[in-house]
Parts: C-alpha cells; structure tokens; sequence
C-alpha cells in the first residue's frame, strides 16, 4: 500500500504542475467543440501521468488499472497513425496522431462514407471505455483515502463523457457492417485477443489482478448470446468468475469490431486454453445485434442471467 506521505507528495506535485487543472469542464471554453474538449482531456491526462510517474510505487490493483489504461491509449494512437490524422499542433491521442481531429473527422467522414462513420464509431466507444475506467479509478483511489487523485479521475470521467456527447451523432450508433474485416488483412481471433483483451485478462486468459480470468470461465463457455451481449455492450460489475467477485467495466467492442470479428473472436476464447464450447456464427453477432440495438449501456451481471 502506498503511504499517506506519498499521497501528499502527488498531490503538492500535481499542484506544483497544475495549478487549477481540477476544476470542472466548464472552465475550459468552448466546452460545445470536440477540439476543446479534446485539449483539456490531453492536458489532464498528462499531468495525472505525471502525477503517477512521481510515485515509487503504487497499490498492485492501481498499477494494474493504470497499465490497462495505458494500452487502450496506446491503441488509439495506433489507429489515429493508421489513418494518417494529424492534430492542427501536430501532437498525436496524449503524444501521436491529433487529439484535433474530431471536428474534422466528420467532415471527412462525410466524403468518406461508412468508414469514415466506423472512425467516428470508433472514437465514441473509445471514450466510453475511457469514462468507466476513470471512474472505477476514482472509486480505488477514494478508497484509500486519496481524494486529489479520485477527483482528477472524476474530472476525466466527466471529459469522456461530454466528448461522447460532442462527436457526430451517429457515432453512438450501432455499426452494421454486411462485409467483415478485409479479405486483403485477415485477422484471426489470437491476433484479436492480443490485441484487445490480452493487457487486462493475460496472454494464457488467467487474468490479472482486477481482471478476471477467461480461460475456465462460464461467462465465455456458457450461453452463446451472452457472450456476445457482453462484447457488444460490455459488462459492469458486480460479477462473480471462479467464485471470486470481480467489480471493473468490462468496455464494449460494438462498434470496433464487425460481426464478423466478434465471432472470430468469441471463437477463440471459447476453443482456447481448455475451454471447449462451440465456435461462434457471425449471423449469430448480427441477431444479438440487431436485437439489442437500440442499448447504450453495459450489461450487468443480473441482467445476463436474467435472458439466459
């Protein structure tokens, strides 16, 4: 556990570095634009990095969340580099690529068609995966007494969130894609999990700390709809695997990934690392789908059992 005289450290250095940054969004004008946004959620992160680096060490739990943060980062940097968008300064998602580019993304989207529309689909899945993860952060550092660094994650949660409301709206849709991934660039269902899942829930699927285990467990063997229910949407806690209790945001891939994908995916973990349950159709993502379409919110762990 970290000491009550670290915490204080961070605190003196994030205001030391920061003067003013945890005040609420509307300090930051104009809070109506994406690129506002976009500033302010940069600027945060960036000091709360810097908060983090000052630490000698960090609660094993805390660690874990903030490396599984990391990646998501990372891999929004990717995906900005592959589509070749560079911000009006320059600087890429928190370093790469443009933290810019929302405004503009739909304009481009607009010439671009559907995949510009996947973009933006994207983007918006992406900072409400950001916005659960800063609030189970917030909700770890409050229980250890650390009320600066929970505020500053609130501060974040509440930046993904008004960034969700600012994209185009047609971002928050669900994305119906008839085609699958690219026939040029096949990607299988490891190299989805390594990509996607394998940060928080381990190489093997034996989980990691917060994260619960995938390999030996009923949410992934079981009921062929919940699984896809619970990429789709995502789950949120609490939820209980192996007997033991696990309370994270499991984030929802609807609108990343096609049917197509998900399938491929699901299919994975459910042949993979002893588990042994069928292989997923992608007519059957398309069904859950479609059924569910009109949800914006994870899944809880009742309301899964509920439908089985």
């Amino acid at each position: 556990m970290m000491t009550q005289v670290r915490w204080d450290v961070i605190v003196c250095l994030l205001v030391l570095v920061g003067a003013g940054a945890c005040t609420d969004e509307m300090s930051h004008a104009p809070m109506g634009r994406g690129a506002a946004l976009h500033d302010s959620i940069d600027a945060d992160y960036e000091q709360l990095q810097r908060a983090y680096a000052s630490a000698d060490t960090l609660p094993r739990d805390v660690r874990q969340m903030r490396g599984a943060m990391e990646a998501m980062h990372g891999q929004m940097r990717q995906h900005r580099r592959r589509m070749g968008r560079g911000g009006r300064h320059g600087r890429g998602m928190h370093g790469e690529g443009g933290m810019h580019g929302e405004d503009g993304m739909h304009d481009r989207a607009q010439r671009r068609g559907r995949g510009g529309r996947r973009d933006s689909a994207r983007m918006w899945e992406w900072h409400q995966q950001m916005q659960a993860f800063h609030a189970q952060m917030a909700q770890m550092h409050a229980a250890r007494g650390a009320a600066e660094m929970a505020e500053r994650h609130r501060q974040l949660e509440r930046r993904h969130r008004s960034m969700m409301g600012a994209l185009p709206s047609e971002a928050g849709e669900e994305e119906n894609d008839e085609v699958g991934p690219s026939t040029a660039v096949r990607v299988n269902g490891a190299d989805l999990y390594t990509q996607h899942c394998a940060t928080c829930h381990g190489p093997q699927g034996e989980g990691s700390g917060p994260f619960p285990p995938l390999a030996g467990s009923a949410w992934v063997t079981g009921e062929e709809e919940t699984a896809i229910r619970i990429l789709l949407n995502g789950l949120q806690g609490p939820v209980e695997v192996q007997g033991r209790s696990y309370r994270n945001v499991m984030p929802a891939f609807g609108r990343r990934l096609t049917d197509a994908e998900i399938a491929e995916l699901l299919s994975y973990l459910r042949t993979s690392w002893g588990n042994d349950a069928e292989a997923v159709d992608p007519a059957e993502v398309r069904e859950v789908r479609t059924e569910h379409s009109g949800r914006a919110q994870p899944w809880t762990a009742s309301e899964l059992r509920e439908n089985e």
